[in-house]
């Protein structure tokens, strides 16, 4: 063998061990941005498919370790579906009774489903590992070696795309979840406010400093929250009556309370005593923790969405989806803004409309949830975009200005959406749980609430209250000494 051959045969060998496991390199294979971001796209839904795999298998797995074999399954299917009707509300009622005594903060419950999704990612990259000693990468590589649009050009250059990808994911959770702390800390704030409010407003009832039909004089001398607070407590007591003969639910659970307690009007009864913090708080928490864990339904709508992006780059259209997110993220927030900002000034000065009993899509709409999904989708797509700039080598080493770009935004964003989507949430949630959007479950809400006081005045005869004082040191200065010389049951607790 000549010394030329030996050195071709040498360049041969080295470029054949450049393109194997064994090398790392950071190559461009691409020419197109668009290119990059098909095969980016692909990976994604291929990995996120994975984790809602593990995610349903995890929930099957944990829904049968505490089921019980329960004889009236083998029950006639009518006699069962009324029997499963009649379990569920009254599955239901026992969740909204403020007092959970497993019931964690949502502190704990954020860290509880952080971890969750963590171990998820931890799951990913074992499957990865083995997917690389099992030569997967290389039969990948293999397969697609002839396409006619662009592919790494090695196996070893798709495992470094796809644990690129893997660690932008990781990145992505991390912001999303920093974010989801900033929003607890505005959420924790506001339930603060609430409770202040409604605190001093049930003090003045029993102080006669307010007076039933006068709140508006007392409120104007407030501060400015309590003054609005005020307002649109005494427009959401008196806006249930208006429910009545309208809707069969409102008829069976609450207006049976008016003849109950002999009181001329629902509102006349609730307006001294009702724990609105408490209510609004369930409500708040309802929508917290649908934010906090990433449901089945958020990963398919993510999985479908990738799919549109992997088509789009597929077809040779470069397309900027960071933008596209941003976008949607913006005017998502815009719309709920100015919905709940309209809605709210509606509500202090109470106009409400109301549906006829036979609309029950108004009812059951769940407009909160939905505007918190959305919220969810695109904040989670746009921490992906931003992650995969930022967590990239490859992306610094051709990209350098874009990585420095999402590197920013990324972490001055997270405090500010944060925070923003704190309020967002807390002004739709009170809109939603007092205005003309009201739900099933809100009336429920109500009930149990009733339900829990009308338990305490029976015990502690009359003067009960049902102060509302939160656990985790978030009000109990608050607490009322009266109480404790009455000996009273323990209040209701809504822990935050």
């Amino acid at each position: 063998m000549g010394p030329e051959v030996a050195v071709h045969h040498n360049e041969s060998a080295i470029e054949e061990f450049r393109k194997g496991s064994g090398h790392v390199h950071a190559n461009k294979w691409w020419d197109e941005h668009y290119e990059y971001d098909h095969f980016q796209a692909c990976v994604v839904i291929a990995l996120v498919l994975l984790t809602l795999l593990f995610d349903l298998s995890l929930h099957k797995l944990r829904d049968l370790s505490e089921a019980s074999f329960d004889l009236s399954q083998l029950e006639p299917h009518g006699k069962q579906h009324h029997k499963d009707k009649h379990a569920k509300k009254e599955k239901l009622r026992k969740e909204m009774r403020a007092h959970h005594p497993d019931h964690q903060t949502l502190w704990k419950e954020l860290v509880s489903k952080a971890t969750g999704e963590f171990t998820v990612l931890g799951f990913l990259a074992c499957l990865l590992w083995v997917f690389k000693e099992a030569d997967g990468f290389a039969m990948i590589y293999d397969a697609f070696e002839d396409s006619d649009f662009a592919l790494p050009d090695s196996d070893h250059a798709y495992l470094e795309g796809v644990e690129a990808i893997h660690m932008a994911l990781f990145v992505a959770m991390l912001s999303y979840v920093s974010g989801l702390a900033c929003t607890i800390v505005v959420a924790r704030w506001t339930m603060r406010q609430w409770l202040a409010c409604d605190t001093a407003i049930k003090k003045g009832f029993k102080d006669k400093t307010v007076i039933r039909g006068k709140e508006y004089e007392w409120a104007q001398q407030q501060p400015r929250f309590l003054r609005h607070f005020a307002r649109m407590r005494t427009h959401f007591l008196t806006g249930l009556e208006g429910w009545k003969g309208r809707w069969d639910i409102y008829d069976e659970e609450l207006d049976t309370v008016v003849q109950d307690v002999g009181s001329s009007c629902l509102s006349e009864f609730l307006c001294p005593w009702f724990p609105l913090a408490e209510y609004l708080a369930m409500n708040y928490r309802y929508v917290m923790e649908d934010m906090i864990e990433i449901k089945e339904q958020t990963w398919i709508f993510i999985i479908l969405t990738f799919g549109v992006h992997a088509a789009v780059h597929r077809a040779g259209i470069d397309f900027s989806f960071k933008l596209f997110w941003g976008l949607v993220l913006s005017t998502a927030m815009g719309l709920v803004w100015i919905w709940t900002t309209w809605r709210l000034y509606a509500l202090e000065r109470g106009r409400h409309f109301y549906y006829n009993q036979n609309n029950l899509c108004a009812h059951r709409c769940k407009l909160s949830l939905w505007a918190a999904r959305l919220v969810q989708v695109s904040s989670f797509s746009l921490n992906f975009y931003l992650a995969s700039g930022m967590a990239s080598r490859t992306a610094w080493k051709f990209d350098y200005d874009e990585a420095v770009a999402s590197t920013v935004l990324l972490v001055l964003g997270i405090p500010a959406f944060g925070a923003l989507t704190g309020y967002v949430l807390g002004a739709l949630v009170l809109t939603n749980s007092c205005g003309s959007f009201i739900t099933e479950k809100n009336i429920l809400r109500i009930a149990v609430i009733i339900e829990n006081w009308k338990a305490r005045e029976g015990d502690a005869g009359a003067g009960g209250g049902g102060d509302f004082v939160p656990e985790d040191n978030l009000g109990q200065e608050t607490r009322n000494d009266e109480l404790a010389k009455k000996r009273q049951p323990p209040s209701p607790t809504v822990v935050l």
